[in-house]
């Protein structure tokens, strides 16, 4: 054994036994641009010009040209930085380029014009560099195929002179040298020592699909399984980054989305490698949505009133109901049936509470013997006051409230405390005599269903009677007054006054809907009106949704086509959307007067509801449909379409009511589907806001603008309604249905309105 370990150590020190080759020949001839600031401003290109005392090593004969004496210093700096990962060194260095001096002697009596003689030191290359490279874990060269079959404690040994022999770059006598100490190695143990793998690693992750589910800020954990592990190194690469190099992946995420993770296993044999595909999804703590009427929630004494809120999130959830400010529940089930047998006040407040958080919602509940009539003036905007009107002398006013929750009501108008005779209808036409302020008061008396009874042969029970009024301030004008336009006016609009959408697939949407998150009045005002001066169309979403325009003038009656708006509509897609003016009779500029309709096609037809209501619920959690109730009796929900519409909420973001009720004109969906499942919604005639009527005057098409009357204005009970003029229009979009994967029919208005009576 020693014979054979003292040939393997003989034949390395002659394997690593070095001589010049014709490479160090090359690698020693090559030059660099150094020398004096004249030859590597010319990049060494004046051997025959001379005159330079860097010419003494390209063309010695070149210091003739000299004159006269010369002495010349020509320092350098050179800057050699590598940056790679886990080593980045730096060797900034002050060199001298060129140092030397020309001796001229000049005498015209010789036949020697002159003698010059010259010393110079020009730097030709930079040899102060050296690169050692040591390789792990990579089976890409040859070098590291040896390297990996030699014992890892034997090579631990070794300081860093031996190692320099073994890795250095010094071309072909590498190899033998690492074949013979692979081979002294060898010899210095005994038989059966080495362990090498046969097989490289072989990945198994604990999931069949290799699908993952995390949380934000929540850690994933995977635990893989490996053959053929042995010495194996681990790294856990996520987008080209090694982010740990542990056996189990543990790891935090911060954004919801899609993550792919590839685990490599490397051992002496080879390496495995697989990937994992890890969903990132936003913590889920429970959404409770328990809508109560605007008016408050009114029960009756002795009903059961059976709670069934939705709760997003709420699976293997714990519910808890607790009443007033008690700290036990007094029930801990989903639903909660509530009972009071007398009258009073209380609260009624659930939480539920999943892996990921709580809610909570607290509903003031009003127990009374009779629930009261409520009565409700339609406001003319969401901004403005609804019982505050206003209308011209000689003008009309027509007063139209809502009235639930009355068995049998009976109606009576008062003006200024003055019963008005045979105003019996819940209509009132108010027409003042003069200019002023008036008070007009609408009273609704109900009589229960219980009739009237004897109690006893003295003593006889009446049928209760409820009354219940609101009164309304309105203020009458002397006379209309148009703005006259002015020289700097403009045909179209210019101002945005209220927008509001109903909710719908557009409404918040960030892309084509070009929403940036708007949480006010004023923010969605001003996106509105940002858009539509711009050409870009606003969605109205499903019925109901509206936007007020107005102008910087009157727009006359004129009996012909008077204005034109512009929408989305082209033969198949249709969404009609309705029209209503306004005259400013006030004359404050906001949209808080009267508004009249103007007449379509589909007035006064059999499937058309002058006074239609739909009210919306805000949903219980993002990426819900919104449901909806109708006045009809009827209930439906505006669906989500995540696959083409995925921002959290369809609801409008700036509503801060849980419910909200939008009021208008309701149209039949005209809409039909071919044998292929293809959707068409179908146009109407005409009288439509991105419609494809008659009324689209500029193309043959039917795409494009819709043109309008104000001469088509009309009375709720359906009369003209005489107008001069008018200083605001309202698009109100008409239809609550839907086209299926379409989605909901939302009117789409793109571009402020145009007075054409100035454009001829």
């Amino acid at each position: 054994m020693k014979k054979v370990i003292i040939l393997s150590v003989l034949l390395g020190f002659t394997f690593a036994s070095q001589a010049q080759t014709f490479e160090d020949a090359v690698q020693f001839s090559r030059i660099q641009n150094w020398g004096t600031a004249r030859s590597a401003g010319m990049a060494g290109a004046f051997g025959a010009l001379g005159g330079d005392l860097s010419t003494l090593s390209a063309n010695p004969a070149g210091i003739g040209v000299f004159r006269k004496s010369e002495i010349s210093i020509t320092p350098s700096l050179n800057f050699a930085n590598t940056k790679a990962t886990d080593y980045s060194p730096k060797d900034n260095s002050f060199q001298l380029g060129d140092l030397g001096a020309v001796f001229a002697f000049y005498s015209p009596n010789f036949d020697w014009k002159g003698i010059n003689f010259g010393i110079n030191y020009t730097n030709l290359n930079n040899f102060n560099r050296k690169t050692d490279q040591v390789i792990w874990n990579s089976s890409t060269s040859l070098l590291d195929v040896l390297v990996r079959n030699i014992r890892k404690d034997w090579l631990n040994d070794l300081n860093e002179e031996d190692m320099s022999c073994f890795f250095s770059h010094a071309g072909r006598t590498a190899i033998p040298a690492l074949l013979s100490v692979a081979l002294a190695a060898a010899a210095c143990n005994k038989d059966g020592e080495i362990t090498l793998p046969d097989s490289k690693p072989r990945i198994t992750l604990d999931s069949e699909t290799g699908v993952y589910a995390a949380k934000i800020g929540r850690a994933v954990t995977i635990t893989p399984t490996v053959e053929n592990e042995g010495e194996a190194a681990y790294s856990w690469t996520i987008d080209d980054e090694v982010v740990s190099t542990a056996r189990v992946f543990e790891y935090v995420f911060n954004e919801e989305g899609r993550v792919y993770v590839t685990l490599r296993v490397e051992n002496r044999a080879g390496y495995d490698e697989k990937e994992a595909r890890i969903d990132v999804n936003r913590l889920a703590p429970p959404v409770i949505s328990l809508i109560v009427p605007p008016t408050g929630l009114y029960v009756l004494t002795g009903r059961e009133y059976t709670f069934a809120p939705e709760v997003q999130n709420g699976e293997n959830a714990r519910y808890e109901w607790y009443l007033d400010d008690s700290s036990v529940p007094v029930s801990t089930e989903k639903d909660y049936i509530f009972m009071r047998t007398q009258p009073g006040d209380c609260s009624l407040r659930l939480t539920v509470t999943n892996e990921d958080g709580t809610a909570e919602k607290t509903v003031a509940v009003h127990v009374v013997d009779v629930i009261p009539v409520r009565i409700a003036f339609i406001p003319s905007s969401y901004l403005a006051d609804p019982l505050v009107r206003s209308v011209s002398l000689g003008r009309t006013l027509f007063l139209r409230p809502q009235v639930s929750d009355a068995v049998g009501p009976e109606y009576a108008w008062y003006v200024n405390g003055v019963l008005q005779e045979d105003a019996t209808q819940r209509m009132f036409a108010f027409t003042p005599e003069k200019e002023g302020e008036y008070e007009v008061t609408f009273r609704v008396t109900d009589t229960d269903e219980s009739p009237a009874a004897p109690l006893s042969r003295h003593i006889t029970r009446a049928s209760s009677k409820r009354i219940t009024e609101k009164t309304l301030r309105v203020t009458c004008y002397e006379r209309e007054s148009e703005r006259v336009i002015t020289t700097t006016g403009q045909p179209a609009s210019n101002r945005v006054l209220e927008f509001l959408p109903a909710p719908g697939q557009f409404v918040n949407e960030t892309g084509m809907a070009g929403y940036t998150g708007q949480k006010s009045f004023e923010e969605a005002r001003l996106y509105a009106e940002n858009r539509l001066k711009k050409g870009e169309f606003v969605s109205l979403g499903n019925f109901g949704g509206y936007v007020i325009l107005a102008f910087d003038h009157s727009v006359e009656n004129k009996g012909k086509y008077d204005f034109s708006i512009p929408g989305n509509q082209f033969e198949g897609s249709n969404e009609p959307g309705v029209v209503w003016v306004m005259q400013d009779v006030n004359g404050n500029g906001k949209p808080d007067d009267e508004w009249y309709e103007l007449r379509g096609s589909e007035t006064g037809g059999e499937w058309t509801v002058q006074e239609y209501a739909v009210t919306y619920y805000r949903p219980a959690g993002p990426r819900q449909g919104v449901k909806w109730t109708d006045n009809l009796g009827r209930s439906g929900q505006v669906a989500y379409l995540g696959q083409f519409h995925a921002q959290d909420y369809y609801y409008p973001l700036w509503l801060e009511e849980e419910s909200h009720t939008y009021y208008g004109t309701g149209l039949r969906q005209n809409t039909t589907q071919t044998p292929g499942g293809d959707w068409s919604n179908n146009s109407f005639e005409w009288g439509y806001v991105d419609n494809a009527g008659s009324d689209n005057l500029e193309s043959s098409s039917k795409t494009g603008k819709t043109w309008f009357k104000i001469s088509n204005a009309m009375t709720p009970d359906g009369q003209p309604a005489g107008l001069r003029y008018i200083d605001f229009i309202k698009v109100q979009s008409a239809i609550n249905g839907s086209a299926g994967g379409l989605g909901e029919l939302s009117t789409e208005v793109a571009g402020m309105v145009i007075d054409e009576n100035l454009n001829r």
